[in-house]
Formats: C-alpha cells, structure tokens, sequence
C-alpha cells in the first residue's frame, strides 16, 4: 500500500488568467520551460482539486499532513534523517509525476511547469514507496509486528534523547527472537538489520539504508534530462496546466 495515499497535502492553489500565465512563463519559469519542451518530458500532477479552481493554477507549496495514518514516515524523511538534508522537504513539497497515466490514477491531469531555480527530488521508480531496495520497501509496507512500523514513533519520540535508544534496541532484539526460528516470510530482512546493527545505532542504520544515495534517488536543480515514468517532488512554486486544453509546445515561442 502506497503511504502517499493517506497524505493530505495543503497546497495553495489560485487560479491565474492568460495574461499573467504568459508573464510569469516569460520571467519565472523560461528556463524550465525549455528544458521540458526540449527533453520532451512532462510533468504532471493528478488533482481534482485543481479543476475547482480552474484551468490555469498558480501553485504555491503547503504542508504535507497525514489524514489516516501517523505521519512518522514524511517526519523521518523531512525532518530527521541527515542523509536528506539536501532534498526538498517531503512535507513541504508538491508531489508530481513524469508519468502520465499514473498521474491520472490521482486525479485530473494537469502539466507542471516548476518555477525556475528549483531543487527537485527525482525517484527512481514510478513510487517514492516502490523506491527503495526490496527488503526495505517489504518492511516499509508490512504492517503487523514489523520493526519500523512498531518502533518509529518511539524512535522519533526519542531521538532528541540519545540515552533512550536502547528502547528501540531492546524493541528490536524482541522482534528478532519472536520469529527467527519461524517461517515468518520477513526473518530475511530482519537478519539484515540484525547485521547492520553491529556496533551502529537504530538512527545510523536508518540513515544508512534509507539515504538517497543507498537507494538511488538523484537531486537536480534544472529539469534537464528528466527521466520518463518517475515520481519528483520539489518545494517551490509552479504554473499547473489543464492536460486536454495545453501542450507544451504551444509556448515554443516563449524560451
């Protein structure tokens, strides 16, 4: 199950006339326009709530907050983990696809055209939660007894306390001794963990296993050669187009 699926993301939408579309293509996003015309990739976003507003909407970033879930994942991802540090906030950023049909499984497609000088997040699959390594992403997804799912809160609970994360360790040992001589389908990943932890933290195994560079994630401050069929995020504003009324080359003329 895809966690995206239980996040409410407040984004500031406000519908915008042709006029101003063609000013700020001009003075805000001429770069990235080009980019995008010329690497003949698109972004879209799927959101019905863009068609409340109108065809032409000025997108400004919001706060991403969990609706039917505890929202440790989008904390731990924004706000914990060093490795991120340098990527957009996940709980400050507007959540796109290069990926047409997949956008539209969220809603109505609209064309996403980025404000210039904007650092974007780039998975390496279609799903930020399909892209980590396959032992990880079944611990991600997996919801009875698994160790992140049953420790994250405490973690981030106590992460301000160092002299707390023996809990977690503890936690952990517990999980392991439950199932290791089972056929529990996850003991595999759990002895992966088990052999990370070797004289390293829960925080510097998590920081390890679930960085963007272990997992294969790419940060870009341009759009050019944006990869087809990923999910992107990026934490700035951007002009979001209705898909059957707009295409990118009808504004060849202004890069």
């Amino acid at each position: 199950m895809r966690l995206t699926n239980f996040l409410n993301e407040l984004n500031k939408y406000k519908e915008i006339d042709h006029n101003i579309l063609i000013d700020l293509l001009k003075k805000k996003c001429k770069n990235n326009l080009k980019s995008l015309i010329n690497g003949k990739v698109t972004i879209y976003r799927g959101d019905d709530n863009f068609r409340k507003v109108g065809d032409i909407v000025l997108i400004s970033p919001g706060d991403r907050i969990s609706a039917n879930t505890s929202n440790e994942y989008t904390i731990l991802f924004s706000d914990v983990l060093s490795s991120w540090k340098k990527y957009p906030k996940r709980n400050h950023s507007i959540i796109c696809s290069t990926d047409y049909k997949y956008a539209d499984t969220y809603g109505t497609s609209y064309i996403i055209i980025p404000f210039d000088n904007t650092n974007v997040g780039i998975c390496p699959s279609y799903d930020f939660w399909e892209s980590f390594n396959n032992a990880f992403r079944e611990i991600l997804d997996f919801k009875s007894d698994s160790f992140l799912l049953t420790t994250l809160n405490d973690f981030l609970s106590y992460i301000k306390f160092e002299n707390n994360i023996n809990i977690l360790e503890k936690k952990f040992s517990e999980i392991y001794s439950k199932y290791k001589n089972s056929n529990y389908y996850g003991i595999f990943m759990l002895d992966k963990l088990k052999s990370a932890f070797y004289d390293k933290s829960i925080y510097d195994v998590l920081n390890k296993y679930f960085s963007p560079e272990y997992n294969g994630f790419i940060l870009k401050s341009n759009l050019l050669g944006l990869p087809e069929k990923r999910e992107i995020w990026f934490d700035n504003q951007a002009i979001a187009l209705h898909s059957e009324y707009f295409d990118l080359d009808h504004f060849r003329d202004y890069i």
